[in-house]
């Protein structure tokens, strides 16, 4: 805890100030406790202060400037200004972090600081230099970049900028689509983007499969023969006796029948041609046909 004590030293209400604080800074420090002021003004209106300060000499805790010591290199900053505080703006010191990330191997790049030490919060903004899991494939960002800075090599500074701001370390890589032969499950082989999950990839090669019908036709690997309605034109048998070609998967309640007929119309002995699918054009009982 630190503590700077400026009041004017002709306050009425100083004198009460420093004892009450006294009690108060001294129960609630846990680690140490700082008083930056002048101590003379202090033990003059303080008799809690004059014994304070006469323990303090004693042991040689008083004196022109405070010694910030670095938790993590131990290095020790003398501070009589505030400009002296500047050597260690992170709360360290001045020398730089190095640290090794866990998480992708990298050293950190920040000032020597004091919060976060273990890196958790860090994002590290370093080119990305993982790998896929499958295969062990560069990151395909890192790939993009080296090419693009060999083939623009005039403007590779720009390119490095324009990357470090969209890719880094830190960030999530692109799905990997490096072309990889991949034997599928129904054991067709094919080059396919790394990321691709085969367990659930749609084979798209063309084969000859059999029907529930017994006809055999061309279809993509992954379709199943018993959900393709079949196109083979075949003869079938309709209802009304007649035979007529149309799609195997087509029901023959469904066809109309295009079969012409004579019939001889009693009322005037004339003969007519018509499709036999017309009848229910005719009443029966009018033609008695």
């Amino acid at each position: 805890m630190c503590s700077s004590f400026t009041r004017k030293v002709s306050s009425l209400d100083y004198s009460f100030y420093l004892k009450s604080s006294a009690v108060i800074f001294f129960r609630v420090s846990r680690h140490g406790f700082f008083v930056v002021g002048n101590m003379d003004s202090m033990t003059a209106s303080s008799q809690t202060w004059m014994k304070i300060v006469e323990i303090l000499r004693n042991q040689h805790q008083i004196g022109p400037q405070l010694f910030l010591k670095c938790q993590i290199h131990g290095e020790i900053i003398p501070a009589a200004h505030a400009t002296d505080f500047d050597r260690a703006p992170e709360g360290g010191c001045s020398r730089m972090c190095n640290a090794t990330l866990d998480k992708c191997g990298h050293i950190c790049r920040l000032i020597c600081h004091v919060t976060d030490i273990d890196h958790v919060e860090y994002q590290c903004r370093l080119p990305c230099e993982k790998k896929c899991e499958k295969y062990g494939h560069p990151c395909p960002a890192r790939k993009v970049f080296y090419s693009l800075t060999e083939k623009f090599a005039p403007i590779r500074k720009q390119l490095l900028i324009f990357f470090f701001n969209l890719i880094v370390c830190y960030q999530s890589c692109p799905r990997c689509m490096v072309k990889v032969n991949t034997l599928l499950g129904c054991g067709h082989s094919l080059d396919l983007a790394c990321c691709i999950d085969v367990e659930t990839f749609a084979c798209p090669v063309v084969v000859s499969k059999t029907l529930p019908c017994q006809h055999i036709i061309p279809m993509l690997c992954h379709d199943d023969p018993s959900k393709v309605a079949c196109r083979e034109v075949v003869e079938k048998e309709l209802p009304c006796g007649h035979s007529q070609r149309d799609k195997c998967s087509a029901r023959v309640e469904d066809i109309l029948c295009l079969t012409k007929i004579s019939v001889v119309i009693p009322a005037c002995s004339h003969p007519v041609r018509f499709y036999l699918i017309a009848r229910k054009f005719f009443s029966y009982s009018k033609y008695d046909i």
